[in-house]
């Protein structure tokens, strides 16, 4: 009985919790995932043409229902063939990863709930997040079809 009832409520935890990917935006930057959580990290993913791009938001893992104002950073690894300019100083990202192209990130959730849009704006090294990145929901993301891509990145088109 008492194994019953273990697996049941870990089964409904489950089901009540969104699955880590449910989440996929266009952008102005090109398509965006909700692709991890490290500790209190949330991690979004989008590609600059063959480039990963993490961007780390603090205190948004778990976070389903109240959502509002965040901060984090964004990092590239540096043996990928970085597109972004190299800052002076080297950042250890969540990963455990050293690179110096990174950037500061605040993002503004359109809604609380799960799922979103949101509204952000992004600087190279500790430059104040100025340029515009803004995700809109995507009910019809191909996730076969993300990864690397090649041709013009967002940047060049």
């Amino acid at each position: 009985m008492y194994k019953t009832v273990c697996l049941g409520a870990a089964l409904l935890a489950l089901a009540a919790a969104p699955a880590l990917a449910d989440e996929a935006w266009t952008s102005n930057l090109g398509p965006v995932i909700y692709d991890d959580e490290i500790g209190e990290y949330a991690i979004l993913l989008h590609y600059d043409g063959a480039v990963p791009h993490h961007t780390f938001i603090r205190g948004l893992a778990g976070n389903f229902s109240d959502r509002g104002h965040f901060t984090g950073y964004w990092s590239e690894q540096e043996d990928v063939g970085s597109t972004s300019p190299a800052c002076d100083v080297t950042i250890i990202d969540e990963f455990g990863t050293a690179t110096r192209h990174w950037g500061r990130v605040e993002i503004d959730f359109l809604r609380p709930g799960f799922p979103t849009e949101w509204d952000a704006r992004i600087g190279s090294c500790f430059e104040e997040p100025a340029q515009s990145w803004n995700g809109r929901l995507d009910d019809n993301f191909d996730y076969d079809s993300f990864g690397p891509q090649e041709g013009p990145t967002p940047k060049e088109r």
